[in-house]
């Protein structure tokens, strides 16, 4: 499918602006490196504001502008990452129950600083098809997506004090590309995933063809 040959959810992280919107969690070497499950919300928290930032104000027909036939649209756009944190959101919730079942309840404890510099690395070069279910064949406008987001991220946030209370370093699901991901990789992946679309949606505003405000 034409539309199916596109970057997959949290794919190509080489984008700079990807990198970028992760910001507030420790640098080492220009490598980001989250501490705590605090970071990581504050980090994607940022990104999702520089989101809502960018497509504030744009008219239907601007949100609607497709650059080529089978390219998305900034409202396409948006509508992909209502669904993304939507089943980031299941997965989550899924290994939270996995885990409390099992008793795992170390809190913090189980937290080990990382960064997400070894799956931006295997990245770059690559490309990744969304699977379906990830499409946005919906055809929602701009103003509902954003609706949709803020409400998602609220699902996601009401999840911030279980992640915490769990040790979520061994509860995993795995990716396409990088294989088994534990929960705070999950959480944290959100962000750059974001951040790259974010980068897209800039692209698509700077086409050939854009409508004017």
């Amino acid at each position: 499918m034409n539309r199916g040959n596109r970057r997959c959810l949290l794919a190509v992280l080489e984008s700079p602006t990807a990198r970028t919107t992760i910001g507030l969690a420790a640098s080492k070497g220009g490598v980001t490196v989250f501490n705590s499950v605090g970071d990581i919300y504050e980090a994607i928290d940022e990104a999702r504001e520089r989101i809502y930032s960018r497509v504030a104000g744009l008219t239907s027909e601007q949100a609607c502008f497709r650059p080529s036939a089978h390219g998305w649209s900034v409202a396409n756009l948006a509508e992909h990452l209502c669904i993304t944190e939507r089943r980031v959101i299941g997965l989550l919730r899924r290994l939270v129950k996995e885990t409390e079942l099992l008793g795992s309840i170390n809190g913090t404890s189980g937290f080990k600083p990382f960064s997400l510099e070894e799956y931006i690395q295997q990245a770059k070069g690559k490309k990744f098809s969304a699977p379906e279910e990830a499409q946005p064949n919906e055809g929602l406008s701009i103003g509902d997506s954003i609706v949709r987001l803020r409400q998602t991220r609220e699902e996601l946030r009401s999840l911030q004090a279980r992640l915490e209370s769990l040790d979520l370093s061994e509860a995993t699901s795995p990716h396409p590309a990088f294989g088994p991901l534990n929960a705070y990789h999950w959480l944290a992946f959100v962000g750059l995933h974001e951040g790259r679309h974010l980068a897209q949606i800039e692209r698509v505003m700077a086409s050939v063809g854009f409508p004017a405000a």
